[in-house]
């Protein structure tokens, strides 16, 4: 079966959506808690929603279906988000929001990525994906939120030094950037354009159907965000000789 969004089945709509939902309304009480304003919050919040609809408009009318040229138009809805989140996580606006912000907290949220790997998962099940997408082929990522409930106990626990928490937290960021890294390249790579390496049957179309694209779009780009404002609050703190407890 050739994926479209006519074959994706409600439950897995309904499941990306509320996959990303989650962690956006989790963040955003973090940074409320941090002191942000709802009229500072506001603004991020009306940026989000006015990026994704036009994505949505977009993907409904197929302005990304053609993969054959080169780059594909399709690698705007990952490039951008990722670059714009990358710029957000290291700009001064940000810069005071992570002081706030517990370390534990950027970290437990990484466990949304266990509806991710769900979601794909069941595209999977439902053969609408193909099994390269999951650990039985070259994703990983699932080792990410299994390890948030190893790292996190481990880092609270009394008998580790503050310095050994601290360098336990960034290996294990940078860990989680380069599983994530594999699975975006081999999502690039398995897809049906010109640069195409891995053969799969279904072909990857993920990117290009809505809703699912949001997948790639906005929670691959969420967790990479989630680890730069981690390791930009770690390394920070860590150089600064604030050594206080990660969980506060």
């Amino acid at each position: 079966m050739i994926p479209d969004s006519t074959s994706i089945p409600f439950y897995l709509k309904a499941l990306i959506i509320v996959s990303c939902l989650i962690p956006l309304a989790r963040l955003f009480w973090l940074f409320y808690q941090a002191g942000l304003t709802q009229w500072k919050l506001a603004i991020p919040v009306a940026i989000i929603l006015v990026f994704y609809f036009m994505l949505s408009w977009l993907h409904i009318n197929d302005f990304f279906s053609d993969l054959s040229s080169f780059p594909p138009k399709v690698l705007i809805t990952i490039v951008f988000p990722l670059l714009a989140l990358f710029v957000l996580a290291f700009s001064p606006f940000t810069g005071g929001i992570i002081k706030k912000l517990p370390l534990l907290s950027l970290v437990e949220l990484q466990s949304f990525r266990f509806l991710a790997e769900a979601f794909i998962a069941l595209m999977v099940y439902e053969g609408l994906m193909p099994s390269i997408m999951t650990i039985e082929g070259r994703n990983i990522d699932i080792i990410v939120p299994f390890s948030v409930f190893l790292i996190s106990p481990l880092v609270r626990a009394n008998w580790l030094s503050m310095a050994a928490r601290r360098n336990l937290l960034i290996f294990w960021n940078f860990s989680g950037i380069v599983i994530l890294s594999n699975t975006v390249a081999t999502a690039v790579l398995a897809m049906p354009t010109p640069a195409q390496k891995f053969m799969t049957q279904p072909p990857l179309l993920v990117p290009i159907i809505f809703p699912v694209f949001l997948l790639p779009a906005f929670l691959v780009p969420l967790a990479f965000f989630l680890h730069a404002l981690s390791l930009r609050q770690l390394i920070s703190d860590y150089w600064a000789g604030k050594l206080e407890y990660p969980g506060r």
